[in-house]
Parts: C-alpha cells; structure tokens; sequence
C-alpha cells in the first residue's frame, strides 16, 4: 500500500519541481540581466577611458608641438629638454588612462559572477531534492 501511495504523489510531486525549477530559471535570469546590466556600465567606463587616453595622447602631441615652438623663444631651458619633459608627462598621464580603461574590459571584469554561483548552488539544491525524494 505504502508504494501506491508514493505513485500516486508523484504527478503532484512532479508538478511542484517543475514550478520550482521555472521559478528558479526567472529568477536567475533576472539576477543574470540586472548583473550583464552593471558590467555593461563598468565596460562603458572602460571604454571611455580608453578614449580619453586617445585623447591626452592627442594633446601630448599638441603640448610637444607648442613646447618646442615656446622653448625658441624661451631664456632658461634648453628647447629639447623642455619639449622632453612635457611630452614625458603626457604620456604618463595617458598611458595610466589607458591601463585602467583595459582593466575594466578584461573578460574576468565583465564576468557575471553572481549568477554562476547562484546557478551552481540551484543546481546542487536540485539535485538534493531529487535524491532526497523516496
């Protein structure tokens, strides 16, 4: 009597792990869209900063340019090594820029961490549900 009892829960059982797993499956695609979201942003940033290192860059050109046409005309420094020093600025300032607006592109940056845990943990509650199950 005890196993038809148990046969005869099953479609109820059944039914109630298939709305629990399509519970599970919306929220983790919620959680997955709200996590693309911030990583979204994070690379925007990313890329923002990459575009204004192009742009420092671009001045560091513009500042060379003036440097040599200032230190014709300048009394203390020598040309070159007032061009030098102001060129060598620029750049630091750029390539600092530029570094950090390639961290935040890295692949691990973009990554949605959160979700895959979430997953991992749903997936093992599910399978100790199911082997639970008499």
């Amino acid at each position: 009597m005890r196993t038809a009892e148990r046969l005869s829960d099953a479609p109820a059982a059944l039914t109630q792990l298939f709305a629990h797993a399509s519970g599970l499956v919306r929220a983790e695609l919620r959680l997955f869209k709200a996590e693309m979201s911030e990583n979204l942003s994070k690379a925007g940033f990313g890329l923002a900063m990459v575009a204004v290192s192009a742009l420092v860059l671009l001045t560091a050109l513009h500042v060379l340019a003036f440097a040599a046409v200032s230190a014709l005309a300048a009394a203390g420094l020598s040309w070159t090594f007032a061009a030098l020093v102001v060129t060598a600025a620029a750049l630091i300032v750029a390539a600092l820029c530029f570094l950090l607006g390639r961290s935040r592109l890295s692949g691990d940056a973009l990554k949605p961490d959160a979700t895959i845990t979430q997953v991992q943990k749903d997936v093992a509650t599910l399978k100790e549900m199911t082997h639970a199950q008499p």
